[in-house]
C-alpha cells in the first residue's frame, strides 16, 4: 500500500503524570506513517488527488504543544484519529517518542507505536 512518511518532528510539550513534566515543556518526536492511495497523485501530478501532508504537520504541532496528556498512548491515538479522520486515509502508523522520561534521577527514552486502520 502506498504511504506518505513524516518522520523525525520534534515538538515541545508539556505530558506526563507528575507536575514537573506538566509544568515544564519537554521534546517529543513524532513520526508518522499515513496509507493511503497514491496512485492518481502520481499519474496526475495534482495535489487533488491526494493530502497536504504540511496540514498534517501543522495539525500534530497544535495537539503536541497546545493539549497536555497524562501518556503519550493518548497523544498518539489523539494524533491517529485526526489522521483517520481525513477520507483518504486507510490507516496511519504513530510513534511518539518521549526523549527525557525520568525515573528517580535517571532519563531515557520512552516511545509508544500505534496503528490505527479504518
Amino acid at each position: 500500500m502506498d504511504r506518505i512518511i513524516l518522520p523525525g518532528m520534534e515538538f515541545w510539550g508539556q505530558h506526563g503524570i507528575s507536575d514537573e513534566e506538566k509544568a515544564k515543556p519537554q521534546p517529543f518526536l513524532v513520526d508518522v506513517e499515513i496509507y493511503l492511495p497514491l496512485k492518481e497523485a502520481a499519474a496526475y501530478d495534482d495535489i487533488a488527488h491526494t493530502i497536504d501532508y504540511s496540514l498534517f504537520y501543522l495539525e500534530i504541532k497544535k495537539l503536541v504543544e497546545q493539549s497536555s496528556f497524562n501518556l503519550i498512548e493518548a497523544l498518539a491515538d489523539r494524533i491517529a484519529q485526526m489522521i483517520l479522520s481525513y477520507e483518504r486515509v486507510q490507516k496511519v502508523l504513530v510513534s511518539v517518542e518521549k526523549s527525557r522520561a525520568q525515573v528517580s534521577d535517571q532519563q531515557f527514552h520512552a516511545r509508544v507505536v500505534l496503528e490505527r486502520s479504518r
